[in-house]
């Protein structure tokens, strides 16, 4: 279903990546996928990976994005805009486990 035009139907956010898990240095052409978020009524309709688009757009040669391991709709989201697995994982607070992927510009 396409939205009507000027309906905010999801977002994205994305900020420069730093070393140390974001508490030290800037690392240039590295950026930090924060969030991303679509409407459940306009799920599948293409808005995510228009979302990922504006993101890479940005000019990062590198960007991470953390995801659960459970959250199976997301990684394939992020598998079609060519994120994999970096080997980085960790869990939440309520013990669910989160993943990092990686998608890297050009040549890799």
């Amino acid at each position: 279903m396409p939205a009507e035009a000027g309906t905010v139907v999801g977002m994205a956010l994305v900020e420069p990546g730093r070393a140390d898990d974001g508490e030290g240095a800037l690392i240039p052409g590295y950026g930090h996928v924060s969030m991303v978020f679509v409407h459940p009524s306009h799920w599948s309709n293409g808005y995510g990976q228009h979302l990922l688009r504006a993101v890479h757009a940005l000019g990062y040669t590198r960007t991470t994005l953390w995801t659960r391991r459970s959250n199976e709709r997301a990684q394939r989201l992020y598998a079609a805009a060519g994120y994999v697995p970096n080997g980085r994982t960790t869990h939440l607070f309520d013990g669910d486990e989160i993943i990092q992927l990686e998608r890297r510009a050009g040549p890799v």
